[in-house]
């Protein structure tokens, strides 16, 4: 039976996963280690307003049909990170509309996992992304992507799964590696905190959020879309900035890969160009339960070496180092 989780926790990866894990953390460097901030932080620092203002519009979202959770979180990062790197330079280079099942089967190999099948874990997706790099979603290598209502998906939960496993692809992994590295996430950090995570996305750079955290009961509340942690799911989501908001204080968006409907409309996010969707809020105390709890990877994303500090004027969306 296909799930849409496929998260593995750390208290569940075998020997081989365990030891990347420990390595991978051992290497990876929190993101205060790295980046001294920026004094004033914004009130409201939502990545949706730098893919508008990289692209001219909101980028394609994606769609995930299998386990494939880390994958398709790990892509929508990409693109993330790739907007926050196009607007702090001021130019318009093309963003790049990413696939995220090449990174993914990678990942899977690199992680331990032998053969196709479902599920992986953010350290491996992490060093897939940074040593393979990703494909465009329009490579005609690759399985083909179909656009609907704005997102992008394959055509079955199957084709995911046949792409999940890099050794028995049809097309040889050297032969893509090749073209991948072209676009890679030159560095991952840890995150701790949760002024770590505002500090990174205040300067344009996109997270990713893998953990138990899941919600059956979203309301709206005062113009915003809120998840309680009411369940759990092993999952691994985007996470697209945060919000001082005026009666409910510090939130965090989470950007889900369950298409358009999976949640309810959050009235602010869908004001955002042509509408964000099956997207949501989550509080600032449910961001410190997840920081804190054990199994939880939570990343920040930099499309550039390292993360060097970017002051972004937000209330014109000027940019400036």
């Amino acid at each position: 039976m296909i799930s849409l989780q496929g998260w593995i926790p750390v208290s569940e990866r075998d020997y081989e996963q365990t030891l990347l894990t420990k390595q991978f953390d051992s290497n990876t460097p929190r993101f205060s280690e790295v980046n001294g901030g920026v004094a004033d932080l914004p009130k409201r620092a939502l990545l949706y307003d730098l893919e508008l203002k990289a692209t001219g519009k909101l980028t394609l979202r994606y769609y995930q049909l299998s386990g494939s959770c880390v994958g398709y979180g790990g892509a929508r990062a990409y693109m993330l990170a790739q907007c926050g790197d196009v607007a702090v330079r001021g130019d318009r280079e093309e963003v790049k509309q990413a696939h995220p099942l090449p990174t993914y089967g990678y990942g899977r190999k690199v992680g331990g996992m032998r053969g196709k099948g479902e599920g992986s874990f953010g350290a491996a997706q992490a060093k897939a992304i940074a040593e393979f790099g990703m494909l465009a979603a329009d490579d005609s290598r690759l399985p083909k992507m179909i656009e609907q209502d704005g997102w992008l998906k394959c055509d079955s939960g199957k084709t995911e799964i046949n792409w999940s496993y890099s050794p028995q692809w049809p097309v040889s992994e050297a032969t893509l590696a090749a073209d991948a590295n072209k676009y890679v996430i030159h560095t991952v950090s840890r995150v701790r905190s949760r002024d770590e995570l505002k500090q990174g996305f205040a300067q344009g750079y996109s997270g990713t959020m893998a953990c138990m955290f899941g919600s059956n009961n979203m309301r709206v509340k005062d113009g915003v879309l809120i998840a309680p942690w009411d369940t759990q799911w092993a999952h691994q989501q985007a996470l697209a900035g945060y919000l001082i908001h005026d009666t409910l204080g510090e939130l965090y968006a989470v950007d889900n890969q369950w298409f358009k409907n999976a949640h309810p409309k959050c009235p602010l996010l869908s004001s955002i160009g042509s509408g964000v969707y099956g997207s949501y809020f989550i509080t600032a105390e449910t961001m410190d339960r997840i920081l804190k709890s054990g199994d939880a990877e939570v990343f920040l994303h930099s499309n550039t070496a390292g993360f060097p500090v970017r002051k972004y004027d937000w209330g014109n969306l000027g940019i400036g180092y």
